[in-house]
């Protein structure tokens, strides 16, 4: 019966035998870079890429030499092509890459948004909100807990993994759709890895928030992330949490009654209805009255 350790040992006897006479050559998404420190002689990074089964990521190490002789400035979210050896090196397969080419720069990659600036406006009340995320997450009590005004309603969805994007799209043509009339939609989620993120970057759900009928305001991740999705979502300004969305719905309506009582007239006082005058000369009037009936008591 072969041991873990005597399976790994023969597929890297297979990997040397495949790839030690052809140097291996793969394309993929720059994840986790991380530049050579003073103590280290590579930049280690990960190649990444999304299907519908998994997200499935290869550990790329960079000499120094090569970054060197290629003047290349890597980042996260480049797609590059990496030539070079593939091992296995304790139960992982990586790749000490001999030459790097970059196929895409993050600007390249970044679909335009000609109209991010063209916002839904909300509508004056919001009675009705419908909240798009796991009801498994603790996100979701946040938002309704600090939430003073409307009522919500939560549609449960995988905010995780290769299927987010399509999930999230598909609840946001649901809700516009529904019978029910809904008046806002909040996509939410809490913090996480950035391989957790990926889908909220993607074109597709990009394009369903925009072509949502119903405003839509997102606080996804911490306060250090920021995506595509928050980017071309309906939000006045960054959310960082959900509970940062509850309070500027709460006060969106607090400002609408103020406002509205601020256009209401107040009832006048006598005084400011008549003025002082007219008033003394009533009660000039009065006490003539009252001298003239004790006058004719008398």
């Amino acid at each position: 019966m072969p041991t873990v350790s005597a399976c790994f040992n023969t597929i890297q006897s297979i990997i040397k035998q495949k790839c030690n006479q052809t140097p291996f050559n793969v394309t993929g998404e720059i994840s986790d870079y991380y530049e050579p420190t003073y103590n280290t002689t590579y930049a280690v990074l990960s190649l990444t890429e999304i299907t519908t089964e998994a997200i499935h990521k290869l550990k790329v190490y960079v000499p120094i030499q090569v970054l060197r002789q290629t003047s290349i400035q890597l980042c996260n979210k480049q797609i590059i092509e990496v030539t070079g050896a593939l091992n296995l090196y304790k139960g992982s397969l990586q790749i000490i890459a001999n030459s790097i080419a970059i196929i895409k720069n993050e600007e390249q990659i970044k679909k335009p948004y000609p109209f991010l600036t063209h916002k839904k406006a909300l509508p004056d009340i919001i009675a009705s909100i419908a909240i798009i995320t796991s009801v498994n997450g603790k996100v979701y009590g946040d938002l309704i807990n600090n939430l003073k005004y409307g009522q919500a309603e939560v549609f449960d969805t995988n905010m995780q993994g290769p299927t987010t994007a399509a999930d999230i799209s598909h609840q946001i043509n649901l809700i516009n759709q529904s019978q029910k009339k809904y008046d806002c939609i909040c996509i939410i989620r809490g913090g996480g890895s950035e391989s957790d993120f990926y889908g909220y970057n993607g074109h597709s759900l990009a394009d369903a928030i925009k072509s949502s009928n119903i405003p839509i305001l997102t606080a996804i991740g911490h306060d250090g992330n920021q995506f595509l999705c928050d980017q071309v979502a309906d939000n006045p300004y960054f959310f960082s949490t959900p509970t940062s969305i509850a309070n500027y719905l709460s006060n969106h309506h607090d400002k609408l009654l103020n406002e509205y009582n601020q256009r209401i007239p107040k009832p006048l006082s006598f005084t400011q209805k008549f003025g002082m005058l007219p008033f003394k000369k009533i009660v000039l009037c009065l006490i003539a009255i009252y001298l003239i009936y004790k006058y004719l008591l008398s």
